[in-house]
């Protein structure tokens, strides 16, 4: 089996992102969104619940009033960043984050009542600007933005029985952006990652890794096992280690630098590429990669791969 072009798509497209059964790319401007896969919630944000074998254009986006609990139509900004979830997924241009699919933990953000979204809707919280990481979990998102005060902060919204939005608890779910606890990272370069039920947040600025949420198979990588962490960790990095890209999958955590991989957590199929089928509570090396080269990291599921150059 090899791989296959999609259909009617055309040369000039930018930035991609998946959710668990479907895939959202929009152009190089930001502004031309195609979405296909899994629709049952209305996640491809097309106005429809029908799933699509091929890209679609997204509907015009929308936001939600709540005063007069209504929809009101509104425009694209160019979008930077795709994240998706299990039924959910979001983008962000440089101003607004937008959702949509299921709402049935809050995971759209949008302060309605758990009502799930055809549209792409727009999160009007005047506490989270600029954002400038996203990603999105089973049924959770996160952003790193702006607060209302000028302060880098990580704002997470969704379900939170894991303690995966990182604010001190696992009560949940949040209709609504909740700073997490802890660690605003003001002044600060941050990189978002999320898995199932977890969230994983790199610093490049102070060369650190936090994680919070499930941690029943390692997956923070603090070195033991527990149900939830519900403010972020730092984990141990091993020494000289200088990760740049970080990706997360269902229950497995990786990190990167140009020359190293290291990975934590769930690794019943082999998703932490370290020649072994048990679980690792703290990171552990891919082995057999390059020792240069290396350029991207995802991962997805249980499985994970990364990109050599040369």
């Amino acid at each position: 089996i090899g791989a296959t072009g999609v259909s009617g798509m055309t040369a000039g497209r930018g930035t991609l992102g998946a959710g668990t059964a479907n895939t959202c790319s929009v152009d190089t401007a930001g502004n031309d969104l195609k979405c296909w896969g899994n629709n049952n919630a209305g996640q491809l944000g097309n106005s429809t619940t029908i799933t699509e074998n091929e890209p679609k254009a997204a509907s015009a986006p929308q936001r939600y009033v709540v005063a007069t609990d209504t929809e009101v139509d509104t425009t694209w900004e160019a979008i930077q960043e795709i994240a998706g979830g299990v039924d959910h997924m979001c983008v962000r241009s440089n101003t607004y984050v937008w959702c949509s699919g299921s709402n049935a933990s809050g995971q759209i953000g949008d302060t309605s009542p758990y009502k799930d979204r055809t549209r792409f809707t727009r999160i009007d919280q005047t506490d989270i600007a600029s954002p400038r990481s996203l990603a999105a979990g089973a049924n959770h998102t996160c952003v790193f933005a702006t607060d209302g005060g000028g302060v880098e902060r990580v704002f997470c919204w969704g379900a939170n029985g894991s303690g995966q939005l990182g604010n001190g608890s696992v009560v949940g779910p949040y209709v609504t952006g909740a700073a997490i606890s802890g660690n605003n990272f003001d002044n600060d370069t941050v990189r978002l990652a999320a898995g199932g039920d977890h969230t994983f947040a790199l610093s490049t600025t102070d060369n650190a890794i936090y994680c919070w949420g499930k941690n029943a198979s390692g997956e923070i990588g603090i070195g033991t096992l527990s149900e939830a962490e519900d403010t972020p960790t730092a984990i141990t990095l091993m020494a000289g280690f200088v990760p740049t890209m970080i990706a997360s999958g269902d229950n497995h955590n990786c990190a990167a630098s140009s020359t190293q991989v290291y990975c934590w957590g769930a690794n019943n199929l082999g998703q932490l590429g370290n020649d072994e089928v048990s679980l690792s509570t703290v990171p552990m090396q891919v082995q057999g990669l390059p020792t240069s080269g290396i350029t991207e990291l995802r991962a997805a599921g249980a499985q994970t791969c990364a990109v050599v150059s040369g």
